[in-house]
């Protein structure tokens, strides 16, 4: 499909799913025109049962014209995960949970015990786990934001961000809200960070709100110039 689609910078494919990005309803039609005639040059067949669709699921997302949100079925999964026993289950239950990292505003800080029981463990360590206080609320809680995870808006042309900052010892958190004109601020996308190892950054009189400035131009790539 990407040879298919080569050179057509306004879509994105994964398998025979594709994904069409247009500014205006004029040129999503002139995209699709577009598309029609390499599916015709290469003899690809359209499923019209997948076609005219208000809201679509790609890549683990459902999407639709208000934004992109977890998919019910897999909220439930996770909501339903028993609590791990080993490290290695702590470790794919946290893979699960960070899959929509961008959803959980404090997802770094929430999980600092979960993350202690991975320190200087393999990646396939069978340890049991012995749960803490801490972390038994710390994995209720993971699974609880994820239930009441907010849609993200789509980035709104020639509209400024807000970009929020938080940061502790331990993490650090960036919320990108976007005003609109009835008042209330959606969510476009949350980014926080975890590390153990130290970091240095050559900034005078540094503060962790200063890192986490740093670490906002390169969490929000092209969307940092509309931030304020």
């Amino acid at each position: 499909m990407h040879e298919v689609l080569r050179g057509l910078d306004f879509c994105f494919s994964y398998l025979d799913d594709v994904l069409v990005a247009s500014s205006s309803e004029q040129e999503h039609f002139d995209h699709f025109k577009l598309i029609f005639q390499r599916f015709d040059e290469y003899g690809i067949v359209i499923n019209l049962d997948k076609c005219c669709k208000a809201e679509v699921q790609f890549l683990g997302h459902l999407v639709n014209k208000d934004g992109i949100y977890p998919p019910p079925d897999k909220v439930t999964a996770i909501s339903n995960y028993p609590k791990p026993t080993t490290v290695k289950e702590v470790r794919r239950f946290l893979a699960m949970i960070n899959f929509y990292r961008r959803f959980l505003p404090n997802a770094a800080e929430t999980q600092i015990p979960l993350l202690k029981y991975q320190k200087g463990n393999k990646r396939n360590d069978k340890t049991p786990v012995v749960w803490s206080p801490e972390a038994v609320n710390a994995f209720e809680k993971c699974k609880s934001d994820l239930v009441n995870a907010t849609l993200l808006a789509h980035p709104m042309e020639n509209k400024p961000i807000c970009v929020m900052v938080d940061a502790s010892d331990n993490a650090i958190d960036i919320v990108g809200p976007l005003p609109s004109s009835d008042g209330y601020a959606y969510l476009l996308t949350c980014i926080d960070r975890f590390t153990r190892w130290p970091e240095a950054f050559p900034l005078e009189n540094i503060t962790a709100e200063k890192v986490a400035e740093v670490f906002t131009r390169d969490g929000l790539h092209g969307l940092v110039s509309q931030a304020k």
